[in-house]
C-alpha cells in the first residue's frame, strides 16, 4: 500500500555541540484502534520533551479501513524509521523505548514481544524496552461489537501481547 502515514518528532532545545544524544520514546496513542491522530497526543509529547527525551508520535491506520495486524505493522514501520533517523533529531537510535497508551498499549506491546513485526518492516533492531499505560494484553474472548471485526478469528491469538512474554526478557 502507498498510505502517507507519518510521525511528528519533538525534540528539547538544542543542545551543545557534542551533547551526548537523548534518549528516544516512540509513544503510540489509543483510541480503540479505530479513532485518535498524532496531533491530539502533543501534551505528551511536551510532557516528556520537558524530561530531556526526544519524542515521536506515529499515526497509524484505523479500523475499519483496516483489521489487525494492519495497524501494528504501521506502527513497526513507524519505530523502523526512528532507528532509521532519529539521530538526526539529537536522540539516540541505540536507546528507544516504545510506548502505547490505550489500544497502542496493545500495539506497543506486541511491537517490544512479538519480534515478526519489526522483521517484516526489515530491521535487526529491538526497543530498549516497553512503557504500557492502560493498554488490554490479554482480551479474549471477545464479547460483540466492532472488536470481534477489528480482530479477525485467524489472527485473533497473535493480537494478544500476553502470549509473547516469555518470562525470559530481560
Amino acid at each position: 500500500g502507498t498510505h502517507e502515514l507519518k510521525l511528528d518528532v519533538y525534540t528539547p532545545e538544542a543542545d551543545e555541540i557534542g551533547a551526548p544524544p537523548r534518549p528516544v520514546i516512540v509513544f503510540i496513542y489509543g483510541g480503540g484502534w479505530q479513532s485518535g491522530t498524532k496531533e491530539e497526543y502533543r501534551f505528551v509529547a511536551s510532557t516528556l520533551v520537558r524530561q530531556g527525551y526526544v519524542v515521536g508520535i506515529p499515526d497509524y491506520r484505523l479500523f475499519p479501513d483496516v483489521q489487525f495486524p494492519s495497524f501494528v505493522n504501521d506502527a513497526a514501520d513507524a519505530l523502523r524509521w526512528t532507528f532509521d533517523n532519529i539521530g538526526q533529531y539529537g536522540g539516540d537510535p541505540l536507546n528507544v523505548f516504545v510506548m502505547g497508551h490505550s489500544a497502542g498499549g496493545e500495539i506497543a506491546a506486541l511491537l517490544h514481544y512479538d519480534e515478526s513485526y519489526l522483521q517484516r518492516a526489515g530491521t535487526q533492531q529491538r526497543p530498549c524496552g516497553f512503557i504500557g499505560l492502560s493498554g488490554p494484553y490479554d482480551f479474549l474472548p471477545l464479547v460483540g461489537g466492532p472488536l470481534e471485526e477489528i480482530f479477525p478469528p485467524a489472527t485473533r491469538t497473535a493480537s494478544q501481547p500476553v502470549n509473547f512474554v516469555t518470562g525470559n526478557e530481560g
